[in-house]
């Protein structure tokens, strides 16, 4: 369940970064940098580009997300 003001979509992992974070793209070709939640049971180290992932997202910032969870499907 998200979070008042909040989005989850489904996204696809392009490209892991170093620091923590990620670029994703959505299925309308959007590209954004995610990062991991607190909470999250898996870091971003473990995710493979091509993994798909449900991504939080604001509407006030559409260029940045948190990974909630992983979907399990690879390309």
């Amino acid at each position: 369940m998200a979070r008042k003001g909040m989005y989850q979509v489904k996204a696809r992992v392009l490209e892991v970064q170093g620091n923590g974070t990620a670029r994703a793209g959505l299925a309308n070709g959007h590209i954004l940098l995610v990062h991991e939640g607190k909470n999250s049971s898996f870091g971003i180290k473990d995710l493979l580009p091509g993994a798909e992932i449900m991504v939080e997202v604001t509407t006030y910032d559409l260029s940045k997300g948190c990974v909630v969870a992983r979907c399990g499907r690879t390309m």
